[in-house]
């Protein structure tokens, strides 16, 4: 089974569950107008159990202690305690819905005949079986629906909204809709003694039987009317069954297919037909083969389509059937519709050297002696195209087809534009130090810089820094005060851009400041959770062992 890992620049010594030894007290102070907050407490901390877990919900406004007190172990969420386990929480599965409104988590009980399991959603015990999965534990993505996968002996069975399904030999690629409604995962019997017959089970009814079927190739359309996946009939002999149609076979079917367009309308795959030979497939019409192929891309509106061929040592990239000018090579995947849709930007090599150009519109631009892989970004206003390009040893950001400054190296993940499109920002590299360069001006340099974002009105811009021993925030380019560490996922814009926030830790007490001034500090506990507001702030601290949600308002 595959696993999705992702590696974030953060500053030093802080992680996003980090807990912080606790300690018997909490200062509570609050520097500012009083008449700016609310206070609700929402329960207690547990003051002498051994804390083993922390788990923050995806919004930041809840997190869920997980405590043992001898044998026993309790999840507390929000300062309201869940029942006790006579055994142990798995604490890989414990979850909170995307809306933060319910949490889930698998646990084991001990009996004479050994572990029983069971998963508890929002503190109620569901039915027990010989094991639970930590593969495949979700939530629906309105939060409303919850599903896992249950062994009974050596059987798999797939459980949806507390329901258990049939037994199967296996069971894998639990997934839902998009709207929720739907759920599908891919079932799998032996066969003298072999896993050999494979089926998807779609709202609980089983599909056709296959030799194969690719878990990972499973999809919903957007609007979750839609089902495809890939399945094999036998050696090299491959099907895309969509809505319950099978296609006409075809030696294999390339990884990552099939897609729908975000309207849901059309469906597309690439398929290999012979040794050496691939072909794009759209609403089960063939295109004409090429000998290899990119990625097969619908703009927003679902209206286009674009992917790049090689035929006879000539690469082209096809858009909307027709083909571009022909080019030495290609970079695969690298094709780009602007959000409005009328543009599109690619990146070739139109001779045997190593000289990359951007093509933009129909139009290729000046030679680079290379370009980053995944750096072309539109603006969100589609008015203007950036990408990181290599001068010698040197990178610089290219703007509509200006050069800005060079540097060492420029940080791929960092180029941003401002949701109005009028500015843009980047991490660049000089020696051994960083400096955010905020629409082509330079600013200061540090050892580290992270979380670089504009404000939702593109008036301002933030990010933290790490300088030496000490890291701070910067704002419009000015210098906050130094702490010893800026919690990663700081500097937030509340939603509509006029204030900001950041936590911060100095001689392990954390802090809370808002807009440089106001603060809200919560001792030596754990990373309080902040979270925007259309006109504020709302974060969880503790206080003499009490948990508070605080509402933080201009």
């Amino acid at each position: 089974m595959k696993k999705n890992t992702f590696v974030s620049r953060t500053l030093k010594l802080v992680t996003a569950v980090a807990i912080v030894p606790l300690l018997i007290s909490c200062a509570w102070i609050l520097q500012g107008e009083a008449g700016r907050y609310t206070k609700t407490q929402l329960g207690l901390f547990p003051e002498h159990s051994q804390i083993i877990g922390l788990i923050r919900s995806a919004d930041n406004r809840h997190f869920a202690l997980i405590i043992a007190n001898g044998e026993k172990q309790q999840v507390i969420v929000d300062g309201q305690p869940d029942p006790e386990v006579e055994g142990a929480v798995a604490l890989n599965t414990v979850r909170f819905s995307p809306d933060g409104a319910h949490r889930a988590y698998a646990a084991a009980r001990k009996d004479d005949d050994g572990a029983r399991c069971f998963v508890a959603l929002d503190g109620k015990r569901g039915r027990e079986f010989d094991s639970v999965s930590s593969e495949n534990f979700l939530f629906s993505p309105d939060g409303r629906r919850l599903a896992y996968i249950a062994g009974k002996g050596d059987k798999r069975i797939t459980v949806i909204d507390g329901q258990p399904g049939p037994e199967y030999d296996l069971t894998m690629g639990v997934r839902f809709s998009p709207d929720s409604r739907r759920a599908a995962y891919v079932a799998v019997m032996k066969k003298g003694g072999r896993f050999h017959e494979f089926q998807l089970v779609l709202d609980g009814q089983p599909q056709p039987v296959f030799r194969d079927v690719l878990e990972d190739s499973v999809v919903f359309s957007p609007d979750g009317k839609r089902v495809a996946y890939s399945a094999m009939i036998d050696l090299n002999q491959w099907v895309v069954v969509v809505d319950g149609q099978a296609s006409p076979v075809y030696e294999e079917i390339l990884p990552a297919y099939p897609v729908f367009s975000p309207d849901s309308q059309h469906v597309a795959y690439a398929a290999k037909i012979r040794e050496g030979w691939f072909q794009a497939v759209i609403d089960g019409k063939a295109k004409p083969a090429n000998q290899a192929m990119s990625k097969i891309l619908f703009s927003p509106d679902s209206r286009r389509v674009a992917y790049s061929g090689r035929t006879a040592g000539a690469w082209r990239v096809i858009i909307d059937g027709q083909a571009g000018p022909n080019f030495y090579d290609g970079d695969d995947d690298s094709i780009l519709f602007s959000p409005d849709n009328r543009r599109v930007a690619y990146l070739v090599r139109d001779g045997e050297g190593d000289k990359k150009r951007v093509v933009v519109d129909g139009v290729a631009g000046p030679e680079h002696d290379g370009v980053l892989r995944n750096s072309l970004r539109f603006s969100p206003d589609s008015r203007h195209l950036a990408f990181i390009a290599k001068k010698g040893d040197k990178e610089q950001v290219v703007i509509d087809g200006q050069a800005g400054l060079e540097y060492d190296a420029i940080i791929s993940d960092s180029l941003i534009f401002s949701v109005d499109g009028s500015r843009a920002a980047y991490v660049a590299r000089k020696e051994d130090k960083e400096l955010a360069i905020i629409d082509g001006k330079p600013g200061l340099e540090f050892d580290k810089i992270a979380n670089l974002s504009f404000s939702e009105d593109g008036a301002h811009v933030a990010y933290a820094a790490q300088n030496g021993a000490g890291a701070l925030v910067v704002f419009d380019g000015i210098a906050q005060a130094e702490y010893d560490v800026i919690i990663p996922g700081s500097p937030i814009f509340n939603r509509d851009g006029s204030h900001w926030a950041y936590t911060a830790v100095k001689d392990h007490s954390l802090t809370i400041v808002i807009d440089g001034e106001t603060q809200i500090a919560c001792g030596k506990l754990l990373c309080p959770l902040v979270a925007p507001e259309d006109n504020g702030f709302k974060a969880i601290t503790v206080s003499d062992q009490q948990i508070w949600r605080i509402h933080w308002r201009p």
